[in-house]
């Protein structure tokens, strides 16, 4: 059996790009191709399992971690419980990372994102009153915004 003409395509693509890695490592241009290329070749487990042995080797890249993310949302076999474990592990080890501010907030807001389409409203809401009272706990106001 013969694979189409676009799937052909982007078998020789993802060759090229993995050819390219291995002569040029750290390209972070190369890589966000080489991830970008991935799902169009691959089922999405094997991609699962491409982006998890990228984040073992850099476990502080952002980039795998939305790509890992993306890729679980984008599945057919996707469960909200384990998308939200998945932010939760990436939400962890990004916190550790030396400018994490910036990331954690695109988590936050892809996490944020991820449960409005999914239409968990409850869930939405009580994460950005989490988010509001841990970060502006001193406010007299913030009670009397969520709680009226």
């Amino acid at each position: 059996m013969s694979l189409a003409p676009l799937e052909q395509t982007e078998k020789i693509k993802l060759e090229v790009i993995e050819k390219a890695l291995h002569f040029n490592p750290g390209d972070p241009d190369l890589m966000t191709i080489y991830l970008q290329t991935i799902p169009n070749v691959h089922a999405s487990d094997h991609v699962t399992k491409l982006i998890e042995e990228l984040i073992a080797k850099d476990s502080y890249n952002i980039k795998y971690w939305k790509h890992l993310l993306n890729n679980h949302q984008s599945s057919m076999s996707c469960e909200v419980a384990n998308a939200l474990k998945l932010y939760e592990k990436a939400m962890k080890v990004m916190r550790k990372s030396h400018d994490s501010d910036p990331q954690m907030l695109m988590l936050f807001k892809s996490c944020c994102l991820f449960l409005r389409q999914c239409g968990l409203n409850e869930q939405f809401f009580a994460i950005i009153q989490l988010m509001m009272s841990l970060n502006i706990n001193a406010s007299n106001d913030l009670e009397r915004i969520f709680y009226t």
